[in-house]
């Protein structure tokens, strides 16, 4: 299986220039807990429902004056997205996120695969195969 066979392709995107609260009411209107955020459509960030309330709300925040780039994650890993899944799922665990936005070789995002998204497969699938050895 590939990323994506996987992936959530309607990926939602919010211009830096926007504030948290219009990011969470995005989120809670399309019922998505994350979006990409882009400056003049360069991928910067991600800003996830987590972002929102341990950045915001428990900081007490400004809701309306404060900008998503205070709060979003910054450094973003990615993953093509015709990587087979035990790919997806080794960044993860090497880096210790919960999502990848999945890319295609140009850079142009293509979705996003989460944690919970690979926690549907069955684990031979999330383990890189052993090379084969020739006999002789």
């Amino acid at each position: 299986m590939q990323v994506s066979d996987l992936m959530t392709c309607d990926v939602l995107g919010i211009d830096a220039s926007q504030t948290v609260r219009s990011a969470a009411r995005q989120m809670a209107e399309n019922e998505v807990g994350c979006l990409v955020v882009s400056d003049t459509g360069t991928l910067i960030g991600i800003v996830t429902d987590r972002d929102v309330v341990v950045r915001a709300v428990a900081a007490g925040v400004d809701l309306d004056k404060t900008l998503i780039t205070e709060i979003m994650t910054r450094g973003v890993f990615s993953c093509l997205s015709d990587a087979p899944l035990w790919d997806a799922a080794q960044l993860m665990e090497t880096h210790g996120v919960r999502r990848l936005v999945a890319i295609d070789r140009s850079g142009a995002v293509e979705g996003i695969i989460s944690n919970n998204d690979l926690a549907t497969v069955p684990e031979h699938e999330l383990v890189q195969p052993a090379p084969h050895l020739a006999s002789h």
